[in-house]
């Protein structure tokens, strides 16, 4: 190949980028499409691997996103041979900046790392396995080392494509970064395996070595096998929650890693976004200090109380912190809260709001009083207004006018005099009428009618004598 050469009647070659164990890279100008792209020429002698990267980069070609490097087209040259055509990046590869810096601080690490965990999100999603996260395959887009590049995922589509004998012929891939099982069964790996190198990725960002250094023999034995080690072993100043996080990456059990790429986003999102806090309160300083919302200035009142981390209901992260949580029930003596710590650094929890201000003396005299107080129960046995009687007999509701008003209880205070002129409205109540203890204790007893007392002797007697005539007959029965 050489400059101008015109690829599939449409790309014609620039420049030469690099070239690798797949073939060459090439910039090129699309013709069609009035832009450069990176071409990868794909230089495969099996015939078979290199129908399988075509199937595979049609494939991922469908899985967009910023992270994601994405594929215009899939083709072949004149000669037979497969081409990626790719969108054109500028920058280094994570493994260049890791030469030559070797480690990188706990922001931009996880930055990094939450990039690389979203654009494994997004082919999970499409059903796509890298199986080959190494930091040569994790692009950092923009200039060389800014500190906030765009991280770009390279090579989706080649993994799943190069059987792992080819690949061992090829070079391809790195057993430093390769899961247990995918050493065990190279063919039989799932998406699990890119969280296992995901997690020695950031395990190599934030030491500045990889956890698994050697041969290959001796490599494949530490990672089937022994102990996995752990970032402050190497780094004792990291943080615990970034350094479990690494830690649940690289469980050897694939059932015991964290769920999803996507998981592992958020969780390091809480720790980049510690990259972004510092120069934002920085500049928000001066004009919170010395401004206030109408333009004025505005100086903080000492005895404010310390503002707590989230209202009730907000989903907060708690930073970790090594004193006890103090108990939900106490409270200080201020009335206030102080920003709670009750978490590890990446827990969601619910942060308690200001509790509420106690009225001062003044605030409550100056208060208006109801208009109507109902008055106290009395506290004699005798009248326990709260207490009714139901009468006996057959309730008959009264007769009331058309229009009038009824209560069923008098829940409202007690009307008020009309006005002079004016007659008063007629209350009629819904319920039977009753009668309290007091009234039924001055009530004059009722007597019992004569006749009823008759008819109850009558019927004593009349009862009585079957009775007798009963043991008469049982005698003169039995004699």
């Amino acid at each position: 190949m050489s400059d101008g050469e015109l690829i599939g009647d449409r790309y014609g070659l620039v420049r030469q980028i690099g070239t690798g164990a797949l073939g060459a890279v090439w910039e090129a100008e699309d013709h069609t499409a009035s832009r450069h792209v990176a071409l990868k020429l794909l230089s495969i002698a099996n015939a078979e691997v290199g129908r399988r990267l075509g199937e595979e980069a049609r494939a991922a070609q469908a899985a967009k996103h910023p992270t994601l490097v994405t594929i215009h087209d899939v083709g072949e040259t004149a000669g037979g041979e497969p081409f990626v055509a790719m969108e054109l990046l500028t920058g280094e590869t994570l493994a260049d900046r890791l030469a030559r810096e070797r480690a990188l601080s706990p922001p931009l690490a996880a930055q990094i790392g939450r990039d690389i965990a979203t654009a494994l999100s997004i082919a999970h999603g499409a059903r796509l396995v890298h199986g080959d996260i190494r930091p040569a395959n994790v692009f950092l887009h923009g200039e060389p080392g800014t500190d906030e590049p765009t991280v770009k995922l390279l090579d989706l589509w080649v993994a799943r494509a190069v059987p792992a004998v080819v690949a061992e012929m090829l070079g391809l891939g790195s057993t430093s970064y390769r899961s247990p099982e995918q050493l065990a069964a190279p063919e039989s790996f799932d998406v699990r395996t890119d969280l296992w190198s995901l997690g020695v990725v950031l395990f190599e960002m934030l030491a500045g070595q990889r956890p698994f250094e050697g041969g290959r023999a001796d490599i494949t034995a530490r990672i089937t096998s022994g102990p996995v080690p752990r970032i402050s072993q190497l780094m004792p100043s990291v943080d615990p929650a970034l350094e479990e996080i690494v830690a649940r990456c690289m469980e050897r059990e694939r059932d015991k890693r964290i769920g999803s790429a996507m998981v592992v986003a958020h969780m390091l999102e809480v720790f980049a976004a510690q990259g972004r806090k510092a120069p934002a309160a920085a500049a928000a300083a001066p004009a919170r200090d010395h401004v206030g919302t109408n333009g004025a200035a505005h100086t903080p009142m000492p005895d404010e109380p310390p503002m707590p981390r989230g209202q009730l209901g907000t989903l907060v992260m708690e930073p970790l912190s090594s004193s006890p949580a103090p108990s939900p029930r106490t409270s200080p003596a201020s009335g206030s809260f102080p920003p709670s710590s009750a978490g590890p650094l990446g827990t969601l929890m619910m942060a308690p709001g200001a509790p509420p201000s106690q009225p001062r003396a003044e605030e409550t005299a100056r208060r208006p009083k109801p208009a109507y107080v109902p008055p106290p129960r009395s506290s004699r046995d005798s009248e326990p207004t709260q207490v009714y009687i139901e009468p006996s007999g057959v309730f008959t509701p009264p007769v009331m006018p058309l229009g009038a008003h009824i209560e069923d209880e008098p829940t409202a205070p007690p009307p008020t005099a009309p006005p002079p002129g004016a007659m008063a409205p007629t209350l009629h109540s819904a319920r039977q009428p009753q009668m309290t203890v007091t009234e039924l204790h001055q009530r004059p007893a009722q007597h019992v009618h004569p006749v009823s007392k008759m008819g109850f002797y009558l019927a004593a007697a009349v009862g009585a004598a079957i009775v007798l005539l009963i043991g008469f007959f049982v005698i003169f029965v039995l004699f």
